[in-house]
């Protein structure tokens, strides 16, 4: 009857997940059909699944089928990528090395936690670049020189090529842009309790804006120890009441602590800077080192790597570009503060925490354009207005602290200061319109303030007013 059956499509990726090549035909096919809503449904419903196999299936393959076919679909939706963000940060904090009490992690699986760190750095690099040919395939169809099966044929190659692009080779530059050096390092707790908290010499390596802790240095054999993420990091020098030993520097980021020693004064300056430069740097390239790194062998220097301009990379982004990049970067944000307000919960008193997560609600800053993201990407979109942070509620249990918030949300869009015809536009739609090629087809005459939502607040709540349509 012309539906694509998504539950027997995975019980055959499953069932012959030994066999690249049936898995290959299937991504394709799968690819082929990804337009239509049953089909993207599927695909939605089945991504745990998909994730599972994408870190651990295609570990020891040498080509990247199901990768390649993630990244397809990411250009085809943010709403997806998004999700399959989410996942790839849970399975990265479930095979790190350590715990962030600094003890070590027994789910530690070196080869799936980097596998999950490069996909969640093209993932973003998908969403942000998406089909660059987008606009001029649409141009062309609409002028009528290309047919509708011409049009689709050609986006489904534009977003092949850009997935080959991201999962071919990027071993050379990724060497290029690689800062690495031995230092010294202390552990923050005991191995065993008649062990000793001695400083040891460790190989560092900053890539991909994590920095990596080595026993030895990668070529000669070495094993991965301990990483950290540096996005958001705190990179300072040790406090004079804390640093017993000169030359000590310290990388802080969520629960984790690095505390780290030079070997003199240079080389401590040098690596706080690069891993600030790393810290603001954007995952939208395959290496992000901002200095070259340099080794003195006696009289002479060697210098690694390659500097360059993060500002400019910005520049050079198109309008379209850029708004991708800001509307998933302040999703993946958004969604970061409601976890964060639950963990900064799990570490106080019980008979606190009721009364401290309005509070922290209230505090939270929420971007001009973001969504609950539990939801279907042909379910409707609501742009998240304002939370109810009185709303709030608490659940103590053994290990974590539970919350359920309450969000104010509002239907109903403008484009170009034009009212959506619609305001049933799905997730898929809205963020079509406003980050792929406009249909203009879709757009009535512009409203006046006067007929857009509006709020009051009443009692401390914040409700729709009398004028307001649908919320």
């Amino acid at each position: 009857k012309g539906r694509v059956p998504m539950d027997k499509v995975m019980m055959l990726i499953w069932q012959f997940r030994d066999d690249p090549s049936v898995v290959q035909f299937m991504a394709q096919f799968v690819t082929k059909y990804a337009g239509r809503r049953d089909v993207f449904d599927g695909i939605e419903f089945y991504l745990p699944q998909l994730a599972h196999m994408i870190i651990h299936l295609e570990a020891h393959w040498d080509d990247a089928i199901l990768e390649r076919f993630a990244l397809i679909i990411a250009q085809h939706s943010i709403h997806f990528a998004l999700q399959l963000n989410w996942i790839l940060q849970g399975a990265i904090e479930d095979y790190q090395p350590e715990l962030p009490n600094g003890e070590p992690n027994s789910n530690f699986n070196a080869l799936y936690y980097t596998r999950c760190v490069k996909l969640l750095a093209n993932i973003e690099r998908c969403v942000v670049y998406g089909t660059p040919r987008a606009h001029e395939l649409q141009r062309l169809y609409e002028k009528g020189q290309i047919t509708k099966k011409e049009y689709e044929i050609m986006e489904q190659a534009d977003r092949r090529f850009n997935a080959a692009q991201l999962t071919s080779n990027q071993s050379e530059l990724l060497k290029a842009g690689t800062f690495g050096g031995n230092l010294l390092y202390k552990r923050l707790v005991r191995t065993s309790r008649c062990s000793r908290k001695t400083w040891k010499t460790r190989y560092f390596e900053v890539s991909e804006r994590m920095l990596y802790c080595y026993n030895v240095h990668p070529l000669e054999g070495g094993r991965l120890v301990r990483a950290m993420p540096l996005e958001g990091a705190v990179i300072s020098e040790t406090l004079p009441s804390e640093a017993k030993y000169p030359h000590m520097f310290e990388v802080q980021n969520f629960n984790f602590l690095f505390r780290i020693r030079a070997s003199n004064e240079e080389e401590k300056k040098s690596w706080m800077k690069v891993l600030k430069e790393e810290r603001e740097s954007h995952t939208l390239y395959p290496h992000q080192v901002g200095v070259s790194f340099v080794e003195r062998d006696g009289d002479d220097e060697v210098k690694y790597g390659h500097g360059h301009n993060q500002k400019q990379f910005m520049k050079d982004l198109t309008s379209t570009q850029m708004a991708r990049y800001v509307f998933f970067k302040n999703q993946r944000d958004f969604i970061r503060n409601l976890t964060n307000i639950a963990e900064d919960l799990r570490h106080q008193e019980r008979a606190d925490r009721k009364v401290l997560a309005p509070q922290y609600v209230d505090a939270m800053t929420t971007p001009s354009c973001v969504y609950i993201p539990l939801c279907n990407s042909t379910d409707v979109w609501r742009r998240v207005h304002s939370p109810a942070p009185k709303e709030t509620r608490v659940f103590n249990t053994n290990e974590r602290c539970p919350l359920v918030l309450y969000f104010l949300t509002r239907r109903g869009e403008k484009l170009n200061n034009r009212r959506l015809q619609t305001e049933k536009l799905d997730v898929a739609e809205y963020l079509k319109l406003h980050f792929e090629v406009p249909d203009e087809s879709i757009l009535i005459p512009p409203i006046s303030e006067e007929e857009s939502v509006s709020f009051e607040v009443i009692d401390d709540r914040i409700v729709p007013s009398s004028s307001a349509d649908e919320y």
